[in-house]
């Protein structure tokens, strides 16, 4: 299993949001749910990669990807 590209974490955060879309969230809430779909979606991939025995995504490289995610998706404007 090939690590988690900052492409695969945003793609997870806009198919959550569009699910999300009639909800009546602010900002602030809204990114709140993008942090947790990221880190459920990195904790998938960690667990797939352990049981492929291979090494898992490092928790500090996996911090970084979801700001980036994050900051990426709501910087453009959605």
């Amino acid at each position: 299993m090939s690590a988690p590209t900052l492409e695969d974490v945003i793609e997870a955060i806009q198919e959550a949001l569009v699910t999300a879309e009639g909800s009546s969230w602010d900002d602030l809430e809204r990114e709140a749910y993008a942090h947790e779909i990221a880190v459920d979606v990195l904790a998938h991939r960690a667990r797939a990669a352990i049981e492929a025995d291979e090494d898992p995504l490092d928790p500090s490289a996996e911090n970084d990807l979801i700001g980036r995610a994050i900051a990426s998706y709501f910087g453009s404007g959605k």
